[in-house]
């Protein structure tokens, strides 16, 4: 069992990781050779039927900045400069259009390494983000001081799997893998619950929960669950993201949904999830 503030996971690292040819050739959509030349693009080099908005890009590479091209041309042109992110929102896109792009790793000295030209295909759909439900239970019942499971019901509008989830105690920022040992490691069908591996001690007071997870085509939401555990324990039930909050009750919560627009965080889930 774990104490507040006391705890212990592991972390297990998931990494998308294309298989080099024995040859030495790199083809474009495995890991490059050389780690500051930009590979192993998402979505696939010649993906098809990729969604038209909900998307973003993703590739691997070690510069401290980069350029992005993307269009419907070959080749296609500049749309951001010096950016520090290793992941790049093309918005809403054309249905059944084939898109390039590109990046180009600029290193500390300003020498650039340009990554081959990939491309996909949309489709006609647009990708809508997956929805987090956090529900707790005291062990031995009741809503007062003790320790709780944390669950976590993974729902997807488009019934895509769920591809990672990190987890947040009390706006700590310190995410953590969701680790389920019954479960196993994702991707997750649509509509499983996890349960956290051990319970949470939670004291008297308001508190609150945070999850993102991020679906097949790596659109992330997050939810919330913000309840109040009071000195009774003779209340029954369990405290759920699904009901709303009423100021002053002993079991008060509420729960909000959204995209997540938070770089840190993106690039931590990159680590952290299997990519499909």
């Amino acid at each position: 069992m774990l104490k507040k503030g006391l705890v212990f996971v592991t972390i297990v690292l998931f990494v998308c990781i294309s298989v080099v040819p024995s040859s030495g050739i790199t083809t474009k959509n495995s890991v490059s050779l050389d780690p500051l030349i930009p590979s192993d693009p998402f979505p696939y080099d010649g993906e098809t039927d990729v969604p038209i908005d909900g998307v973003i890009l993703y590739w691997d590479e070690g510069n401290p900045w980069r350029d992005v091209y993307f269009g419907k041309s070959n080749p296609p042109p500049l749309v951001a400069e010096d950016i520090v992110d290793r992941h790049y929102d093309p918005g809403l896109m054309d249905v059944n259009t084939t898109y390039y792009w590109k990046v180009v790793g600029i290193n500390g000295g300003g020498a650039t390494y340009p990554g081959p030209i990939w491309d996909f295909t949309t489709g006609s759909r647009i990708n809508h983000p997956p929805k987090p439900e956090i529900t707790i239970e005291r062990l031995g019942g009741g809503t007062g001081e003790g320790f709780y499971w944390i669950f976590i019901k993974l729902t997807d509008p488009d019934g895509d799997n769920i591809e990672g989830a990190l987890i947040d105690f009390d706006s700590y920022h310190m995410w953590f893998p969701i680790y389920d040992p019954y479960q196993g490691d994702p991707p997750w069908a649509n509509g499983t619950v996890l349960q956290e591996r051990e319970p949470y001690y939670y004291g008297r007071g308001w508190h609150e929960i945070t999850v993102t997870c991020c679906d097949s085509w790596v659109r992330d939401s997050r939810g919330y669950l913000e309840f109040y555990i009071p000195r009774n324990r003779a209340q029954s039930g369990s405290l759920s993201s699904s009901s709303q909050s009423s100021s002053g009750s002993s079991s008060s919560q509420s729960t909000t949904t959204q995209q997540s627009t938070d770089t840190l965080f993106l690039q931590n889930l990159q680590q952290l999830m299997n990519v499909r």
